[in-house]
C-alpha cells in the first residue's frame, strides 16, 4: 500500500499520534510526512485510519486524508 509513497517521497514517514480502541474498530490518528522527490515540496498531511477487525484479523482498512494537501506536494 505504501510503495508509491516510498517511491514519490524522500524520508516518507507515518507518524502516529493516537490510537482509539473501539473494540472491533480501531482508529489511528497521525500525520504523513516526507519530501516530494520531484517538486521538492514537504508532505505534512494529517490522516485517520479506520481498521475493522474480525476474530483478531483486519477485515477492512479505510484511509481518510486531505487529498488537496496531498496533491499540492506534487505540483511544481
Amino acid at each position: 500500500m505504501f510503495t508509491p509513497c516510498l517511491e514519490d517521497f524522500e524520508d516518507f514517514q507515518v507518524d502516529t499520534d493516537k490510537f482509539i480502541d473501539g473494540g472491533d474498530t480501531i482508529v489511528v490518528l497521525g500525520t504523513f510526512r516526507g519530501m516530494h522527490r520531484t517538486s521538492g515540496k514537504p508532505l505534512d498531511v494529517p490522516f485517520a485510519h479506520v481498521c475493522e477487525l474480525e476474530d483478531g484479523r483486519m477485515t477492512r482498512f479505510i484511509d481518510y486524508l486531505d487529498t488537496v494537501l496531498w496533491q499540492e506536494t506534487y505540483e511544481a
